[in-house]
């Protein structure tokens, strides 16, 4: 994708204040040994963009998702038992004999 799209598209989709995930590739991360040519890259490019041989990790990212909803729920209850310490309750205020 040119990044004058990628640009293009974030700008009519996305609030520029909205956190999104990006990654990118550059030719120059594969062209160590200096033969990936515009035409070969272009080529790369237009393979993967077809959804032939490439494609975002979404388990990869759902499960990041999943762990950071986990992560945020435990973070909230560590402060709420917090916030109850800093009232003087202990856990045996909360269950009946």
């Amino acid at each position: 994708m040119l990044v004058s799209e990628a640009i293009k598209i974030l700008q009519k989709y996305y609030d520029p204040e909205q956190e999104i995930l990006i990654d990118w590739v550059g030719v120059e991360t594969f062209d160590g040994d200096g033969e990936t040519t515009p035409e070969i890259w272009k080529n790369a490019v237009d393979v993967i963009e077809s959804g032939k041989k490439g494609c975002l990790d979404v388990d990869y990212i759902s499960a990041m998702v999943y762990e950071s909803q986990i992560d945020v729920a435990l973070m909230k209850a560590d402060a709420l038992m917090d916030e109850y310490r800093d009232k003087g309750m202990s856990p045996s205020d909360f269950f009946s004999e």
